[in-house]
């Protein structure tokens, strides 16, 4: 009886530590964790089927990949909030927006809040489609940063 729970145990311990060497548990599916960025180079390649939630966890995985702490929030209640990135004592508030089409000023508005509720000062609205002419006059007066897809292709080019 024991030799089979030995074995079990073992099965279970080999098959964490193979899926590890693997980088299953890295976020970026399918990626090995010696090489991340031609792993986040393939996902940004097919960005464009990314649902929202996917393009989330992917800027994530870029942040963290960029040397940032990132704790994802989004969902119900995140008052606006998708990631929170931690770089030393600098805390930044980011709402990720995976449109067809340029964002308003509404991401701007609710981020900007979001970034206060948690305490953040500063703020980030990520966005590959870009930002209406409304969204680029509310963060610059509020001044909350806004990353379209240039800025999100320089980040992979530091990574």
């Amino acid at each position: 009886m024991w030799k089979k729970l030995l074995a079990g145990i073992l099965g279970i311990v080999g098959l964490v530590v193979w899926k590890r060497f693997l980088g299953e548990d890295n976020g970026i599916q399918g990626t090995t964790q010696a090489n991340p960025a031609t792993a986040l180079q393939r996902a940004w390649a097919k960005s464009s089927s990314m649902s929202g939630q996917e393009f989330e966890h992917f800027m994530a995985d870029l942040l963290r990949a960029a040397g940032y702490k990132v704790d994802v929030i989004g969902g119900s209640g995140d008052q606006g909030v998708d990631l929170l990135v931690k770089q030393g004592r600098r805390l930044i508030a980011v709402q990720c927006k995976k449109y067809g089409r340029p964002v308003g000023n509404a991401a701007v508005s609710a981020v900007y809040a979001g970034a206060r509720c948690y305490g953040a000062r500063e703020s980030w609205v990520v966005a590959p489609e870009g930002f209406t002419t409304g969204a680029i006059e509310l963060a610059k007066s509020t001044g909350v940063r806004l990353m379209g897809h240039k800025g999100i292709d320089g980040l992979l080019q530091g990574v």
